[in-house]
């Protein structure tokens, strides 16, 4: 993998993903959402927001027959780094 513009002495080592389920309710997920905890959600101006936090409820309720008990898998990616000994320079 590369990754643009790392600094002098940072290197990529390894990347790790993992994947779990999660089990969540439609209320949690709705609170979350509205309160923009997603960092995606903060980018999208108040009006768009409204018109796809509307999309993404429906979406929700159409997919999901059990509200209160929402699976789905969620995944996250650690990069571990090594850097040069930066301190004897």
């Amino acid at each position: 993998m590369n990754i643009p513009n790392l600094d002098p002495g940072v290197e990529l080592v390894t990347v790790e993903d993992f994947t779990f389920r999660r089990k969540i309710t439609f209320d949690w997920l709705t609170k979350q959402t509205q309160d923009k905890f997603y960092s995606t959600l903060g980018r999208y101006p108040d009006d768009e927001f409204a018109i796809a936090y509307d999309s993404f409820v429906e979406g929700v309720k159409n997919e999901y027959s059990d509200l209160e008990n929402i699976e789905y898998d969620s995944s996250y990616s650690v990069f571990l780094f090594s850097l040069d000994d930066l301190d004897a320079k």
